[in-house]
């Protein structure tokens, strides 16, 4: 996707693209990192602590391993790895879900918050899919990760059709020379966390429930941009991001949210609102989906701006509801339910 992800890289990265139309538009959110981000086969590690998933959601079953690594950075001061792999080399069809609850840049963010040391991100092509796990523990595990400590899940597999287990790793770790332990995954409600249950509820709007397994708010980033504005004529300006075209949006609908200015001369401003996802059926119904937010009491140009939102409550769904001056008692009626609600 991008011409330097292939890279080693520990200072600033821009959010570059995102899909509108056939055209590609440009973002300019500035991402700076302490975090090692590794997107390359070609790299050693050594004494690591390292962890191994997807970490699509970074959720707290996630977040358990992550802490275990922490764990033993004080006993051996190894680095904390987590890696997982970079699927865009594979065929489309190979690839289970395209969408992603957080983008790559958003889960350096999310890492390095939670005290990752070093991402990686290993490209995955046939070659590699076509691995032994025996030869994905010595020739990646051992040698290019160098790993001191494993934390892994109980159902983690690996190599070659997915053979590997955590009984393989803990039979070549004596020559490999690492410690391993392995982990049940956590339940909240009697539920098993996955990223597969974040996802589920996001699609059904269930982002009350999707944001207690993430351990976080779902939080969406973008540049706001120059849309219709209608919403200025009728009382309710917004403003409009188009996310990345991997990231996956909650249901079509009106949320409750926060939204923090990222960049500018509002910068560090945080805004409660309203935030409409979806086609805009009443103005238009296009197929392009938006993210528009409507800030509670805030006069600000924010266009250009670099903005974040958190996501805390689904109110209804997006719904065509005839014409502009039903949309706007509609709006109305939202705003003061929102209003009302703590969050």
């Amino acid at each position: 996707m991008h011409k330097d992800d292939n890279i080693v890289n520990t200072g600033w990265w821009n959010l570059k693209y995102c899909r509108y139309s056939d055209e590609i538009k440009k973002y300019n959110i500035e991402w700076r990192f302490k975090l090692e981000y590794i997107n390359s086969k070609d790299f050693k590690l050594t004494g690591t602590n390292v962890t191994f998933g997807k970490f699509d959601g970074i959720h707290k079953g996630h977040r358990f391993l992550i802490d275990e690594l922490k764990k033993q950075k004080e006993i051996n001061q190894g680095k904390i790895v987590v890696f997982t792999f970079d699927f865009r080399l594979m065929p489309k069809s190979i690839r289970k879900d395209l969408e992603e609850i957080y983008t790559s840049k958003e889960k350096r963010e999310i890492l390095e918050a939670l005290g990752v040391d070093v991402m990686i991100e290993y490209p995955l092509d046939q070659d590699g899919a076509d691995m032994s796990p025996e030869d994905f523990v010595r020739e990646v595990i051992c040698k290019k990760i160098g790993a001191k400590y494993l934390a892994v899940g109980h159902d983690f597999t690996f190599g070659k059709k997915a053979a590997g287990t955590p009984t393989l790793l803990e039979k070549m770790s004596i020559n490999c020379g690492y410690a391993v332990d392995i982990f049940e995954k956590i339940e909240i409600d009697k539920l098993e966390v996955s990223s597969t249950l974040v996802r589920s509820y996001l699609r059904e709007g269930k982002i009350q429930e999707a944001n207690k397994l993430l351990g976080m708010n779902y939080y969406i980033k973008g540049v706001v941009e120059k849309g219709k504005q209608l919403g200025r004529t009728i009382g309710f300006p917004t403003a409009n991001v188009i996310p990345e075209e991997v990231k996956l949006l909650p249901r079509n609908g009106v949320y409750a949210t926060k939204t923090t200015i990222l960049d500018g001369a509002y910068a560090g401003r945080v805004y409660k609102g309203m935030t409409n996802i979806g086609v805009r059926p009443t103005v238009g119904n296009q197929t392009q989906k938006w993210v528009e937010t409507n800030f509670f009491d805030c006069d600000d140009d924010l266009y250009g701006a670099a903005i974040k939102t958190e996501f805390y409550a689904f109110t209804r769904p997006e719904t065509n509801l005839g014409s502009v001056e039903a949309l706007k008692n509609r709006l109305t009626l939202d705003k003061k339910q929102i209003e009302d609600m703590k969050y």
